[in-house]
C-alpha cells in the first residue's frame, strides 16, 4: 500500500473521503461535488457525479462507504466519518484490505468500523469537541 497516515487523498476516489462526503449536510454536498474535480486516479475511480451522488446516498443509509480500488488498485477501504456534536464531519477513518485478503462476506468489516467511529465520537462529545 502507498497510504501513509496523514496523506492528502481526493475526495471523489477514497474511503475516507467519501466517508466525510457522506455526513456532510445534503446542501454542502451538492456544493462541494460542483467543485471537485472528479478525475481518476485508478481505472476504478468514480468520475461520474450521478454515480457518486448513489453511493454518497447510500453511505448516509449505512453509515460506511466501500471503496474498491478506486484510490489504489488491489486496495479496499472501509470508510466512516466524525462527526462533531452538531453532526458535522471533522474527519474520517478507513480500514484498508488487500483484495486478496478481502473476505467475501464485507459485512463482516463494518461493525468494528462503526464501533471505532461511535467511541471516537463519544469521547469527542464528552470533551466538548
Amino acid at each position: 500500500m502507498a497510504s501513509t497516515i496523514g496523506t492528502f487523498v481526493p475526495l471523489h476516489s477514497s474511503g475516507v473521503g467519501k466517508a466525510y462526503l457522506s455526513a456532510l449536510p445534503e446542501d454542502e454536498f451538492e456544493t462541494r461535488l460542483n467543485t471537485l474535480n472528479l478525475a481518476p486516479v485508478t481505472r476504478f475511480t468514480t468520475t461520474d457525479p450521478e454515480t457518486l451522488t448513489r453511493q454518497i446516498n447510500e453511505s448516509r443509509k449505512t453509515g460506511y462507504i466501500f471503496d474498491s480500488q478506486e484510490n489504489e488498485e488491489g486496495i479496499a477501504c472501509f470508510g466512516a466519518a466524525i462527526v462533531d456534536q452538531n453532526n458535522i464531519p471533522q474527519a474520517a477513518i478507513s480500514g484498508t484490505v488487500p483484495l486478496f485478503r478481502l473476505h467475501d462476506d464485507k459485512a463482516q468489516y463494518v461493525p468494528h468500523l462503526l464501533q471505532c467511529i461511535r467511541t471516537i465520537t463519544e469521547h469527542l462529545r464528552a470533551s466538548g469537541l
